[in-house]
């Protein structure tokens, strides 16, 4: 009993995807030309669910943008998706020379997960 409890309950809480976003190795931050700080990342994504999934990304604890490199994210079902992005901040979002940064990974308007990573920035007099 103790068994298929423990089973029934790791089904139901399983995420329909599991996502990674790492900074790309070796890569500093860039200053864009409107004085903005942008970072690149990896994004691997893995649709456990049998249906082909569109997927959305969104910054939830920092206001930027997050600009997706090429096509859009779009897994079949049980496949693994792989993207770059941009993520791009203005100097007044950054708290130190690294910034935590939730990304929400959504399919439609359903939040499926949320995924931190970390943003790499100058240190400058306005950062705490």
């Amino acid at each position: 009993m103790i068994l298929v409890a423990a089973l029934t309950t790791l089904i139901t809480m399983r995420t329909d995807t599991d996502t990674t976003i790492l900074r790309t190795p070796g890569m500093l931050y860039q200053t864009r030309e409107d004085g903005r700080i942008s970072n690149l990342y990896a994004i691997k994504t893995v649709n456990k669910t049998p249906n082909d999934m569109p997927l959305r990304l969104e910054l939830m604890n920092v206001t930027g943008d997050l600009e997706l490199v090429g096509k859009t994210l779009e897994l079949k079902g049980g496949a693994l998706g792989r993207s770059e992005a941009f993520i791009i901040l203005a100097k007044d979002q950054l708290t130190g020379m690294k910034t935590n940064v939730v990304v929400g990974i959504y399919s439609g308007d359903e939040l499926l997960e949320e995924v931190s990573t970390s943003f790499v920035g100058p240190i400058t007099t306005g950062n705490k």
